[in-house]
């Protein structure tokens, strides 16, 4: 490590352990994660693909209502353990690579806590919420670092075979309508997730990379995970989902430059005509689209709940009203999660909740954010030289789209699982293109067949 990398590198390991140690005098039982730290940190030095997943599908299935709230908390807290004591050993250099962008994350989470915490004392959901924060920055880290070592096709595989536990779990729940996994006063499935959006959120990165796959090395598994992904996603009942996933499809496709033959519009019509009609999950949706209103404004700030949409619009003009009595740099972030609540729900819209936590400084800053990384994606995507780097920013470009989308009408900074496999497929555009173990058997079989070569 060089002079110029040691600042920063102190730099992050102050803050990072800053955050620990405050987390360990508010609430002890994250020194219980003191284990798990020293099992990553094991793992990671030996196998870092195989940490990584094993913190995947942890993180995926932490939500769920069958374990114990305290699960995702013990996971963040060694996640981000993991990664400062990386720091400290100076073992990790994803910080560095990756500074302008963390710093930028960091400050505004760190700022927006502050001023939470100064504004309404050392309250769970603000702590909650930071951690939840700096878990997605430090997981995204490793999976800088993941990718640095293997090929696409290696993670992305890693990816799907983490996931399927969560995604059986919401076709289970759909199917059997099991009441962990299962809503029977909605009829909306959400499986290990704490809502049916952030499961269709989640299903919709996972039917990205399973496309991604089956262009790459096509095989059983993407098959698998694509049915399930998006048998899921219509199980959810979730109209922002499916919007979502309309909208990361057509940049899916316009990226890898698919060709959408007049069969494939017709079949794929035909069969959501059927699966509406003569299944109980489509005439569930097809009675939610039916229920929307298009309220104006003063009847959607005043009238009583009818539908999501109207009530949403309710919400949001309540929340930028409280807003605009702090409007540079919000309330604190975190504080929608439970403290400032209008009508005693969440925002349902990551724009308005920056707007009322952070302020226009934090909404600018993820504003810049989103544009950079979708300038970063373009860019690689025309600059690409062959198919495999062009498909890799098309899945990054896909991904983002799916993100962003579902981010307008749904709590997507609390659906850690979801962001967590976003900050893992944007890690994967770093990758180099091909397959690890075709390799691996391609070189065991060149050596076979030179071996004759130098017997004597």
């Amino acid at each position: 490590m060089t002079r110029t990398q040691a600042g920063p590198t102190v730099m992050y390991t102050v803050l990072g352990a800053g955050v620990l140690g405050a987390l360990a005098a508010v609430e002890p039982l994250v020194l219980l994660a003191l284990p798990a730290i020293a099992f990553l940190l094991f793992v990671f030095d030996r196998r870092p693909i195989d940490g990584f997943l094993l913190i995947f599908a942890a993180r995926t299935l932490s939500d769920s209502a069958l374990l114990p709230d305290a699960l995702g908390t013990l996971v963040n807290v060694a996640v981000l353990g993991a990664v400062v004591l990386m720091l400290i050993l100076r073992k990790f250099a994803e910080p560095l690579r990756y500074g302008g962008t963390v710093l930028l994350l960091a400050l505004v989470v760190t700022l927006g806590t502050a001023i939470g915490l100064v504004e309404y004392g050392l309250e769970p959901s603000i702590l909650g919420e930071a951690l939840r924060a700096f878990g997605v920055i430090a997981i995204a880290l490793l999976a800088g670092r993941v990718a640095r070592e293997v090929s696409a096709v290696t993670f992305a595989r890693g990816i799907l075979l983490a996931s399927i536990p969560a995604l059986l779990a919401v076709a289970v729940g759909g199917v059997l309508k099991v009441p962990f996994f299962y809503s029977t006063s909605t009829g909306r499935a959400f499986g290990t997730f704490s809502h049916p959006l952030g499961a269709a959120g989640f299903l919709t990165l996972v039917a990205l990379v399973s496309l991604f796959m089956l262009r790459q090395r096509p095989s059983a598994l993407p098959r698998i995970t694509l049915g399930l992904a998006v048998l899921g996603t219509l199980f959810t009942l979730s109209l922002t989902g499916l919007l979502s996933t309309a909208a990361a499809l057509v940049v899916y496709a316009f990226a890898y430059r698919v060709r959408i033959r007049l069969s494939w519009l017709l079949g794929g019509a035909l069969a959501t005509v059927v699966a509406l009609g003569f299944t109980t999950t489509g005439q569930v949706l097809v009675a939610r689209l039916t229920t929307l209103q298009a309220p104006t404004l003063a009847q959607a700030t005043s009238s009583s709940d009818t539908n999501s949409f109207e009530w949403r619009l309710r919400n949001w003009y309540r929340l930028v009203q409280i807003w605009g009595d702090d409007p540079f740099f919000g309330q604190g972030w975190g504080t929608t999660y439970d403290l400032i609540q209008p009508l005693g729900k969440t925002p349902h819209s990551a724009p308005v909740r920056l707007l009322v936590e952070v302020g226009i400084v934090g909404l600018v800053a993820a504003a810049w954010l989103v544009w950079r990384a979708w300038s970063s994606a373009l860019r690689q995507l025309t600059s690409a030289g062959d198919r495999a780097t062009r498909e890799l920013a098309g899945l990054r470009l896909a991904a983002l789209t799916a993100v962003v989308t579902n981010s307008l009408a749904a709590n997507t900074m609390s659906y850690i699982p979801m962001l967590l496999l976003f900050v893992t497929v944007w890690m994967l555009g770093n990758c180099r293109p091909g397959d690890d173990s075709a390799s691996t058997a391609s070189s065991r079989s060149a050596s076979g067949r030179r071996a004759p070569a130098f017997q004597t």
